[in-house]
């Protein structure tokens, strides 16, 4: 039998909370408080949290823990996913410049990541890579 324990998590980015069982490190990959926030401020599987948080440690090379628009467009004009027009490539960056107002730490950025066009992810994901 292996003992759990029982947390309460409050998001500070949101309204949202709950009561989880969790059960040892060993057991799950994401079982710290700022993981299963972030996975329930974007709505994504706390395992696609820890693939995020690598790329917005990755996106974050200053390693202020915030990430603004302008670094975003930056990356995303770099990023090696595929031969996109001049017309997709200003779409992009006019959609991070509308929804990133002020520099997001990484709860936004997973936010906005599982909110974002899936080209933009592709981008966003394919920039690390380089």
């Amino acid at each position: 039998m292996i003992n759990c324990r029982r947390i309460i998590v409050v998001c500070s980015c949101c309204t949202k909370s709950w009561v989880d069982m969790v059960e040892p490190r060993s057991q799950q990959l994401s079982s710290q408080p700022l993981n299963m926030a972030a996975a329930a401020a974007a709505g994504v599987s706390p395992t696609e949290v820890d693939r995020l948080m690598e790329l917005f440690e990755c996106l974050d090379s200053s390693r202020t823990g915030k990430v603004d628009a302008q670094r975003l467009a930056m990356i995303m004009r770099r990023s090696n996913s595929g031969i996109v027009s001049d017309d997709e490539v200003e779409f992009m960056e006019a959609w991070i410049k509308n929804v990133v107002s002020s520099p997001v730490d990484v709860i936004g950025f997973c936010r906005i990541y599982a909110l974002a066009p899936k080209e933009i992810q592709l981008a966003l994901g394919d920039a690390c890579i380089l």
